[in-house]
This record gives structure tokens, C-alpha cells and sequence, in this order.
């Protein structure tokens, strides 16, 4: 389970003000697009700058639902307690913390799953 956090972490570092805390970007990717030059690459700038673990990491979470992104984006992007982080996300404390477990061990199980 600490791996996984710890993933977590360091994904985390890469998106701290890309995410509101809905669970969805700020803004569509196409809106931050550049036309593109015959001399200008097509790859995104945090594909080639984001660690494969962390694309691994990425990939899980988009796939989840928009509350249980928010529920991990608010933990793990934002500053404060579980309890304010629960607040802010309009629940209860207990119920917060069952579904960011339940978040953790899903990661696991499906980062595990990838790596074996």
C-alpha cells in the first residue's frame, strides 16, 4: 500500500493546479492546442516529461469516476487534513476516508495487476 501512495505522490506533483476539485480539468485540452509547424513535434508536453509510472498512475485515475477523482485529487493535490478535505468535498469524515481506501486498494490491485 505504501508503493502505491507513494505513486500517488509523485503523480501528484505533476497535476497540482491542472484539476479542479470536481474531478475535471480547468479547461479542454483543445483549448491549450498550437497549430501545428512542419519543425514542431505532436506529442504533448507532460506525455514526454511525465515518468511511466506516473502515465501508469494517470491512466488508472481517468478511468475512475468524476467524484473518485476528485475524492483523490483532493487528497492528494491539496493542502490539509482529511477532515477538511472531506468538508470540502461536502462529506462526512468516515465516508471520505472509506472511499480513499477503497481508492488505494483499487490502484493497487490494478497497478499490480499491470507489473506482474
Amino acid at each position: 500500500m505504501r508503493e502505491i501512495k507513494d505513486m500517488l505522490t509523485e503523480w501528484a506533483a505533476y497535476f497540482v493546479d491542472n484539476y479542479k476539485v470536481n474531478g475535471y480539468p480547468k479547461q479542454s485540452a483543445f483549448v491549450n492546442e498550437r497549430v501545428q509547424d512542419n519543425n514542431r513535434s505532436t506529442e504533448s508536453y507532460v506525455d514526454r516529461d511525465l515518468p511511466a509510472d506516473a502515465k501508469a498512475v494517470d491512466a488508472e485515475i481517468a478511468a475512475m469516476s468524476p467524484p473518485h477523482r476528485a475524492i483523490i485529487r483532493e487528497h492528494y493535490t491539496k493542502r490539509g487534513s482529511m477532515r477538511e478535505h472531506a468538508k470540502n468535498l461536502k462529506l462526512n469524515a468516515a465516508t471520505y476516508c472509506t472511499v480513499l481506501r477503497f481508492i488505494h486498494d483499487h490502484l493497487a490491485h490494478k497497478l499490480n495487476a499491470k507489473n506482474t
